[in-house]
């Protein structure tokens, strides 16, 4: 039953990220993706992310290489390839294919690599020389190195 539950909430999150992305502000950047703000924030790709803050982590290792490492987040749920981290703390994930959501407050987050970011809430964001604010109308920032 916990592990139903898991994957239930995790689509869920997952799918209303989603569902706005037509209506989200696109930026083609070039270096590394720095953030903070409270919302949901979605990332894809290969490389590195590192996250500091409070809330639910969700991530989905899509490659054998990808590693998770994890301070603080009192609770942890694992089912497969699909792990979430409920509380405050930091946590680095690395790998040639993931995905991972986070929903709360991020005090700090970094993305290198090549892939995807969906920001929704209310944030800032650096890329490049792409800077400026995410809503709740969501912004998608492609990024690569």
């Amino acid at each position: 039953m916990k592990r139903l539950s898991i994957i239930v909430i995790t689509a869920l999150v997952l799918s209303l990220a989603v569902a706005g992305v037509a209506q989200a502000k696109v930026i083609h950047g070039k270096g590394v993706l720095i953030a903070h703000g409270k919302g949901v924030v979605r990332i894809g790709g290969k490389g590195k992310v590192f996250i500091k803050g409070a809330g639910t982590l969700y991530v989905t290792s899509l490659s054998s290489d990808t590693t998770v490492t994890v301070h603080g987040f009192g609770k942890k749920h694992v089912s497969g390839n699909h792990a979430v981290y409920v509380g405050r703390g930091t946590a680095k994930i690395s790998g040639s294919h993931f995905r991972i959501a986070f929903v709360g407050r991020a005090k700090h987050l970094v993305a290198a690599g090549k892939g995807w970011a969906n920001l929704r809430g209310r944030g800032r964001y650096h890329i490049g020389h792409h800077h400026g604010w995410w809503t709740y109308r969501g912004t998608l920032i492609r990024f690569s190195l």
